[in-house]
């Protein structure tokens, strides 16, 4: 016969071990920044609530147009916080190169600073 209360502790476990913290915080509240790889927010590419010293493969200089729900962050052209930036807000670019002055596919790491 089949334990259940064992079935359903190993599946409770599975399913929240799978997602790290940050996953999970997105999940729940949305992300604060979300990076896109075309303009006008098309193709996603990372969604995030906290700094990133390099955005990774799936973002690193791909980076086109960015949405900011909360918070004041810091758009860095190099990793760990290097190269040119420029500070957003709570806003909409659609293009990163007209509306702040970055080239576009430029961005390699985010930082929060409020």
């Amino acid at each position: 016969m089949l334990n259940t209360d064992k079935a359903i502790c190993t599946f409770d476990q599975q399913l929240f071990t799978e997602l790290t913290p940050e996953e999970g915080a997105v999940i729940e509240g949305g992300a604060d920044l979300e990076l896109y790889n075309g303009d006008k927010f098309r193709g996603r590419i990372l969604a995030t609530n906290k700094s990133s010293r390099n955005v990774g493969d799936t973002a690193n200089d791909l980076t086109t147009s960015a949405i900011v729900k909360r918070g004041t962050w810091l758009l860095w052209t190099g990793a760990n916080y290097t190269g040119t930036s420029r500070r957003v807000g709570v806003g909409r670019y659609p293009n990163l190169y007209f509306d702040i002055g970055l080239p576009n596919d430029s961005i390699s790491s985010v930082q929060r600073v409020k």
